[in-house]
C-alpha cells in the first residue's frame, strides 16, 4: 500500500486527510481499514466492519462532501494529491499538517499560478 500524502515522520496532509485515511488502523477485521503493520486500537476501542461502514456511509450523505469516485476520478486525486505534495517539498514546507490552499498561496506568489 502507497500513499502519495506520506512523509518520512508521517502524513503531510494530516489535518485535512480524508475520512478513509481517519477511519484506517480502527477496524482491524475490516481488510480495507486493518494497519497492514498489525497495530490496533485500544481494547474497546476496536470498530466492527458494520460500525466503520455505517460511519463512511453517514459521512459520505453529508452535504458537501465528496461523492464516491471512479476509478478515473481517483487517478486525477492521488496526481492531485502527489503534485502537491511535491511542491510543498520544493518550497520546504515543513512535513505535517500540509494545507494545499498554503500551497496554492505561495506558488501564486511566485507567479507560477493565475
Amino acid at each position: 500500500m502507497t500513499c502519495s500524502a506520506a512523509g518520512k515522520r508521517g502524513c503531510l496532509v494530516y489535518g485535512h486527510r480524508p475520512m478513509i485515511c481517519r477511519l484506517f488502523g480502527t477496524s482491524p477485521d475490516t481488510p480495507m481499514l486493518r494497519c497492514p503493520h498489525g497495530c490496533r486500537p485500544a481494547p474497546g476501542a476496536e470498530l466492527t466492519p458494520d460500525q466503520a461502514a455505517a460511519i463512511m456511509r453517514e459521512y459520505m450523505e453529508m452535504p458537501g462532501q465528496m461523492p464516491s469516485l471512479n476509478s478515473q476520478q481517483e487517478q486525477v486525486f492521488m496526481a492531485f494529491g502527489e503534485h502537491v505534495v511535491a511542491e510543498a517539498q520544493r518550497l520546504g514546507m515543513p512535513e505535517g499538517n500540509l494545507d494545499s490552499s498554503e500551497v496554492a498561496r505561495r506558488i501564486k506568489g511566485e507567479g507560477r499560478l493565475g
